[in-house]
């Protein structure tokens, strides 16, 4: 039997004698790679491209009511509804409800009314300030607690109250002004030109009327004679003009 080991080392030995003649492999990942490059960076803008077109074009045929059921059938989606919904009203400022005037900030009505009003510090600042005229009237709406502060260009006059505040109203004197507890009332004072103003109990519980600087306050809520007192006291106020 002819020696297989034999021919396959001499096969191996032929081999090696040839391969200084035969040229090395070219890389050819490297050769071809800057060449696909520009191909592939054209196939994505062109699908960039298309997408876009697509897009508009779904969107126009959307705004169409018959192309627009027909997209949503052929997508299977007939149960789903588009609808077009304003955006909804800016929230109204806070006391809105109670009739104050208009939203205002208080240098704002310092400048309408010549009245420099100081928060009282024994309360957090006003959620809502409010101005307004005849008389000229900064309003400060607390939220918690729920307490109104009102500095008005006006005085207290006990006959106008006494007429507002009807039965099962108490009627406390107090310095410089008068607290009113009980059933709601009403609320009476006069303007500085005399002319008397009733006005509606603005918020449930009680209500204090005093003049403190030249100008009537009148603090409202559920509160005690002692801490109407102590919000009035604390609540500064100056005239920028006469």
């Amino acid at each position: 039997m002819p020696d297989r080991r034999g021919e396959l080392r001499e096969l191996e030995a032929a081999l090696r004698e040839c391969a200084p003649a035969w040229p090395p492999t070219p890389d050819l990942a490297a050769a071809i790679r800057p060449r696909l490059a520009p191909r592939r960076a054209r196939r994505r803008g062109l699908k960039k491209w298309l997408l876009g077109v697509l897009a508009g074009a779904v969107a126009a045929t959307m705004a169409i009511e018959p192309a627009r059921s027909a997209v949503l059938e052929l997508l299977g989606l007939r149960a789903v509804t588009v609808e077009r919904r304003t955006a909804d009203p800016a929230p109204r400022p806070f006391g809105a409800a109670l009739d104050l005037g208009r939203a205002s900030t208080l240098d704002l009505a310092r400048r309408a009314t010549g009245l420099r009003v100081m928060p009282s510090p024994t309360l957090r600042e006003p959620a809502g300030v409010w101005v307004s005229e005849a008389p000229a009237a900064v309003s400060l709406v607390h939220r918690r607690p729920r307490i109104l502060v009102q500095v008005l260009d006006a005085r207290v006059a006990e006959p106008v109250l006494g007429k507002t505040a009807g039965p099962g109203v108490s009627v406390e004197p107090v310095r410089g002004g008068f607290f009113l507890s009980g059933a709601p009332h009403g609320v009476g004072y006069l303007r500085r030109d005399g002319v008397p103003v009733v006005e509606p109990q603005r918020l449930a519980g009680n209500t204090l009327l005093v003049e403190r600087d030249g100008v009537l306050i009148r603090v409202e809520g559920r509160l005690t004679r002692e801490r109407a007192l102590a919000i009035a006291d604390s609540t500064r106020v100056a005239r920028d003009r006469p």
